[in-house]
């Protein structure tokens, strides 16, 4: 359907011309002239404006990038031609991105377009789809194409401003037990057993009480707390998962 518009353009113009040519020659008057003339040197620029239109171009994006919901970014885009060619409107866009950027009057082979962007949903995208449209000088003929490039493109969720203060809601919850490291509160004076180490003899009770008696000292570790994600679709989901990546 673009390609018969595209050339459904090239023949607008074409009939444009003639009926200006013989409404000239039908009226033989200087308006039909003038007018005539006039839409001959608008045909003449907008097709040499075009001369380059079925050139090929290669789109690259120069950097991976890594943002948060609602954050503004930059799309560095480079623009590459095998040879210098001259277009004077590119419109590149990108409906999943929500871009819609205009470059006019490229010429040259090489030209970097840097797209301010604002990530408005979580995604995850691999290579990025733009459609680029060529157009002549006055916006007449189009040609539009799609070029696949690749990208590492990862939005996450915005964290939560008071995301502190939800860990201090939790933080009773990391407390100690008594397994672990040895601390220095002693907890009982039993008889030994073996296996036990040597150094935690209480040797001055053993002289006492004829028998070896062996100092247990407290053991203390950090409660490992673990939070799991029930990712089962609501109408919650993404507030949820904003508050579990803010932890």
């Amino acid at each position: 359907m673009s390609r018969l518009k595209y050339w459904g353009s090239y023949g607008l113009l074409l009939l444009t011309l003639l009926l200006s040519l013989f409404y000239a020659i039908a009226f033989n008057s200087d308006l039909g002239w003038y007018v005539f003339v006039f839409i001959t040197l608008f045909i003449f620029l907008t097709l040499v404006s075009t001369v380059n239109i079925n050139q090929d171009i290669s789109l690259k994006v120069r950097d991976d990038t890594y943002t948060n919901v609602g954050e503004q970014n930059k799309i560095h885009l480079l623009i590459e031609s095998p040879k210098r060619v001259f277009f004077p409107i590119l419109k590149i866009e990108n409906d999943t991105l929500g871009i819609s950027e205009n470059l006019f009057w490229f010429y040259g082979q090489r030209k970097e377009l840097v797209i301010h962007w604002v990530a408005k949903e979580r995604m995850k995208q691999e290579f990025v789809v733009f459609e680029v449209s060529k157009q002549d000088i006055f916006g007449v003929i189009k040609k539009k194409e799609s070029y696949h490039v690749p990208m590492n493109l990862m939005v996450l969720p915005l964290p939560l401003r008071h995301g502190s203060s939800i860990l201090n809601l939790i933080s009773p919850m990391i407390g100690t037990t008594l397994y672990g490291e040895n601390s220095f509160d002693l907890e009982r004076l039993r008889p030994y057993v073996y296996g036990d180490s040597f150094k935690q003899i209480d040797w001055k009770l053993t002289s006492k009480k004829q028998e070896l008696m062996y100092r247990e000292y407290e053991q203390y570790e950090r409660k490992k707390v673990l939070f799991l994600f029930y990712g089962v679709r609501s109408f919650y989901f993404e507030k949820m998962l904003q508050v579990f990546f803010s932890l």
